[in-house]
C-alpha cells in the first residue's frame, strides 16, 4: 500500500528495481531513465531528489511535483478527492510534516541531477500547470 503515510513505501520500491536491475546487470545508472506521468512524476522526482546517481536520464509528463502546495489550496477542483490518496495536510499536522519530507519541491537541494524533460499543460484537471513550471525554475 503506497498511500497516505505508506506513500514512502513507492519510493523504496523503485530503488530497490532499479539497484536490483543495476546488480544483476540488466543496465547501469549511466544507462538508465526512468519515466513518469503526474502522480508516476512524482515519484520519478523524488527518486531524483533521494538517489539522483541511480539515473542518467527522467522524462515526467506533468508530474506532481509540488504535492504539499497542491493538497493545501482547497480552491483547486479536485484537491479534496485527493484526500484519499494523500492524506489531508490542512487538517493533520503528521499528515503536512509526511508530504513536506517527500514532495519533490520541497526536496530540491543542490547536487547534481539527472538529465531531465518535464512537460506541462493548460489541459490536465490534478496538476496545475504552473506546479511542473515551479519544480523546473527552483532546480
Amino acid at each position: 500500500d503506497g498511500r497516505l503515510l505508506n506513500k514512502e513505501t513507492s519510493f523504496k520500491d523503485l530503488e530497490s528495481c532499479l539497484l536490483h536491475l543495476h546488480r544483476a546487470g540488466y543496465s547501469s545508472p549511466e544507462l538508465t531513465a526512468a519515466c513518469g506521468t503526474s502522480a508516476g512524476g512524482m515519484l520519478v522526482a523524488a527518486l531524483c531528489n533521494r538517489r539522483p546517481g541511480l539515473l542518467a536520464a527522467a522524462v515526467m509528463k506533468v508530474p506532481f511535483v509540488d504535492v504539499l502546495s497542491v493538497m493545501l489550496d482547497r480552491s483547486l477542483p479536485l484537491t479534496a478527492q485527493e484526500f484519499q490518496e494523500w492524506g489531508n495536510p490542512e487538517t493533520f499536522p503528521e499528515v503536512f510534516e509526511y508530504i513536506k519530507s517527500y514532495c519533490p519541491y520541497h526536496n530540491v537541494k543542490a547536487q547534481s541531477y539527472p538529465a531531465m524533460l518535464v512537460t506541462t499543460t493548460l489541459d490536465d484537471t490534478r496538476v496545475p500547470y504552473w506546479s511542473p513550471l515551479k519544480y523546473v525554475a527552483k532546480l
